[in-house]
């Protein structure tokens, strides 16, 4: 696979991207719940639980989960609500 723009076949789209250290428990959460809600905001569903692919409903204790998840060991602080529209 080519990352390069001008070749027949780019797998990563052009640009730098974005990253970040989270370095605290309510960035990490504030990250996981944009995650989760990503599907909503383009349209695709109206609840992250509706999403097949989303972790949502794994941390929502909401089950079947299609993927394999593996649990964020981090605590949710308090001053951070859930997240998930249901």
């Amino acid at each position: 696979m080519s990352n390069r723009v001008n070749s027949r076949f780019s797998f990563w789209l052009p640009g730098p991207g974005y990253d970040r250290n989270l370095f605290s428990p309510e960035a990490v959460w504030a990250s996981i719940d944009y995650i989760h809600a990503n599907p909503v905001r383009r349209g695709l569903c109206e609840s992250e639980l509706e999403w097949r692919w989303s972790s949502a409903g794994f941390y929502a204790d909401h089950f079947p989960v299609v993927s394999d998840v593996d649990r964020c060991d981090v605590q949710r602080p308090m001053t951070i609500s859930r997240g998930v529209h249901a």
